[in-house]
């Protein structure tokens, strides 16, 4: 009779508590370590925006061009001069999506002549590559373009980051600029739930929760 009531025996109160306060333990180590990468990514982002602003002055510094609109290949392997129409008139001009990835457009350009004079990271092994766009921190694309047209319209040459998490977003306005999508050299604007494509929309009133992604561009 006394072994068939201690095999009957269940969990203990106390046995189950500390069962669930090791759960809790793990689930919040878990969402802890999530937020901590996402830390990472934005203060990444941040910083790549930082070394692409000073990377296109130092370039101009240098070359007395601007990256993606310079007429002279300045002997860089596989660049060649990579002329458009309009190189040399000052301004990034924008072909096509601003995220499609190694065209002929001086929005790619720009990618291409600031690797090859070694400003930024990225393979120069072929023109192709060079020109390809730069990646941000949550594997989606960096894009290029001249002033206005872009959220809020920033009235200068800017760098947009593709379809971030709006808390990312918001860190990543707040350490640049002023925190508010809609105004400074940093702004930014819905991107649904994928990466926007010539990212035209007015730039949003705050940044919310509720709208998921928002693309987050930087005056240069």
């Amino acid at each position: 009779m006394k072994s068939r009531k201690n095999a009957q025996k269940g969990f203990t109160l106390v046995e189950i508590a500390i069962v669930l306060v090791i759960i809790g333990l793990l689930l919040g180590g878990v969402l802890r370590g999530q937020e901590l990468i996402d830390s990472g990514k934005t203060r990444q982002i941040v910083n790549d925006f930082n070394s692409m602003t000073a990377a296109y002055y130092s370039y101009q510094d240098r070359y007395r061009a601007t990256p993606g609109d310079d007429r002279v290949a300045h002997g860089f392997t596989n660049a060649g001069p990579a002329l458009t129409a309009t190189a040399g008139n000052g301004t990034i001009e924008l072909t096509g999506n601003v995220f499609a990835s190694g065209t002929a457009g001086e929005n790619n350009l720009f990618w291409g002549h600031l690797r090859y004079a070694g400003f930024i990271k990225g393979p120069v092994d072929s023109a192709a590559n060079a020109q390809a766009n730069a990646i941000n921190a949550f594997d989606l694309l960096y894009g290029v373009r001249p002033g206005a047209g872009t959220y809020g319209n920033i009235p200068a040459t800017n760098v947009i980051c593709a379809a971030v998490p709006y808390k990312a977003a918001q860190a990543i306005d707040s350490n640049l600029d002023d925190g508010l999508p809609n105004n400074g050299n940093v702004r930014g604007g819905n991107a649904g739930a994928a990466a926007p494509t010539n990212v035209t929309g007015a730039a949003a009133v705050s940044y919310l929760q509720t709208n998921n992604f928002y693309g987050v561009c930087k005056a240069l």
